[in-house]
């Protein structure tokens, strides 16, 4: 008899002999509508099953947490949070013996440690973490072939990727051991779980979910389309979610046709978060959609998750567009909430406190860069060129650095190195992100070029240089980028 069947048979009666925790048809069918995001974040789901059922409070936290995060929430992360530890409460008065027990309860204090993450309230997020991983651990020991340890397998893999790659500096072969070790192991899970099960399709949003956030590689993105093949995004708002976001910066033309398929199947309604892409892309568009989908994704999200960086980039969208009564009610608006939590929110306010240096055509320029499209970018740049003797010191700062990135992308090396150097020359490091990222560029083009001790001079100089905001983020990148060339000069 198949060894897989026999462990499926034996949880199987299980669960039905331990009715508290029952993964039986309705909560399944339950678990695909939460996937799907069709349960509003309210749905009282104690009314469609038996209170006793302890994965009903599993299914209740997960459900607010996915609309919390992507869909059209109405609470804040407080309030899920305080939930969430009623919803653990619950729980542990059941009986444990069942694997779900400790599965639901790591999932939860995962969930809320996310949350709390968010909110920047790293103590809390660190008990919360050191809470699931306990209960993941009984788990593994107790129920070693229980078929969704794996899935928690897979989550901690790609955060201790994170803690190694961000508190200490790895070379290159450890950090591809987790790439390999990460893409191995949802393999083997997903081939464990049956075709038609729900937990196969969550599998498949987790997986594709972390290499976004944790890894961003090439090679993780390509296991996604040997995997699941294009085809997967249609699946769902979250399917589509996941793979745009693992596309929006190797494949321009992709992550378009994914949002606008988004859009026709009305998936953007359930997911909010990618009315916040659309927007995007359609202002890097110069498109007048842009300001639809921004509105729409503020007039949807409440203070606090990136709201801040979409009436930044409605801001934007008024600027260009010289609407100015519009775009000084954004500003004001952005400033009567200026607390920000979110990394895009910081970066809005960042923006926003140099708005006295925004130059219209650079602006167009950078915009139609994030799109993907250089050359137009370069032709706004260089038709403006005869007007750089008005502009302010901070503009012409910010005109070389586009210009370096613009030329750097069309492959256009020596002409990025002239103007990177330019940059990075500028001694505006204190206000400006630009020299740091100049210092960093130059390093790796030269990196490119196999002249390792030069690039690791700029490497170097870029750790040396400030940089607000983003100071953390370039000098880690820099610090690796100088290992990375140490081992192979």
């Amino acid at each position: 008899m198949n060894a897989k069947f026999v462990v499926f048979l034996f949880l199987f009666i299980g669960l039905k002999l331990n009715a508290q925790f029952n993964y039986n048809s309705k909560v399944s069918a339950l678990h695909f509508n939460v996937l799907q995001l069709n349960m509003p974040d309210n749905e009282p789901f104690l009314n469609q099953l038996d209170e006793k059922n302890g994965i009903i409070y599993w299914l209740q936290a997960y459900n607010e947490f996915l609309n919390l995060h992507f869909g059209n929430n109405s609470y804040s992360t407080h309030q899920y949070i305080k939930n969430a530890d009623s919803y653990i409460a619950q729980i542990k008065k059941l009986e444990k013996d069942s694997p779900f027990y400790n599965f639901c309860l790591a999932d939860i204090y995962l969930f809320s440690a996310y949350a709390y993450l968010k909110d920047e309230s790293y103590f809390y997020a660190a008990g919360n973490l050191m809470r699931a991983q306990k209960h993941i651990e009984r788990n593994q020991n107790k129920f070693p072939h229980f078929y969704l340890n794996n899935r928690h397998k897979i989550i901690q893999i790609a955060i201790d990727y994170w803690i190694d790659n961000n508190i200490s500096v790895w070379n290159n072969n450890e950090n591809c051991n987790y790439h390999e070790k990460f893409n191995r192991l949802i393999n083997k899970t997903i081939s464990n779980v049956e075709t038609d099960s729900v937990f196969r399709k969550e599998i498949k949003l987790l997986s594709g979910g972390l290499n976004h956030v944790f890894f961003a590689s090439n090679d993780s993105v390509n296991n996604l389309i040997n995997n699941y093949g294009s085809d997967w995004a249609l699946n769902g708002p979250l399917e589509m979610l996941v793979y745009t976001k693992n596309f929006q910066k190797t494949d321009k033309n992709k992550t378009k046709y994914l949002l606008s398929s988004a859009c026709e199947k009305g998936y953007s309604d359930k997911c909010n978060q990618l009315n916040l892409l659309l927007g995007s892309m359609y202002l890097n568009e110069l498109n007048d959609s842009s300001e639809y989908f921004l509105k729409l994704y503020c007039n949807n999200q409440p203070d606090g998750n990136d709201v801040l960086f979409a009436k930044f980039k409605l801001s934007w969208f008024y600027f260009i567009n010289d609407k100015t009564v519009l775009f000084d009610n954004v500003v004001s608006e952005i400033r009567y909430k200026p607390e920000a939590k979110t990394l895009k929110d910081k970066q809005a306010l960042y923006e926003l406190n140099s708005m006295e240096h925004w130059n219209k055509n650079i602006v167009i320029a950078r915009l139609l860069f994030d799109g993907g499209n250089y050359t137009q970018a370069l032709g706004v740049l260089l038709e403006n060129k005869s007007k750089i003797r008005n502009y302010t010191e901070i503009q012409r700062l910010e005109y070389s650095y586009r210009l370096a990135r613009i030329y750097d992308k069309m492959n256009e090396k020596q002409k990025a190195l002239v103007f990177y150097n330019m940059v990075v020359s500028s001694n505006l490091d204190d206000g400006f992100y630009y020299p740091a990222y100049a210092a960093y560029y130059s390093g790796i083009l030269y990196e490119q070029q196999l002249n390792y001790s030069l690039a690791i001079n700029y490497f170097n100089y870029c750790r040396h240089l400030n940089s607000p905001i983003y100071k953390e983020s370039i000098h880690r990148r820099a610090t690796i980028a100088i290992k990375r060339c140490e081992k192979a000069n």
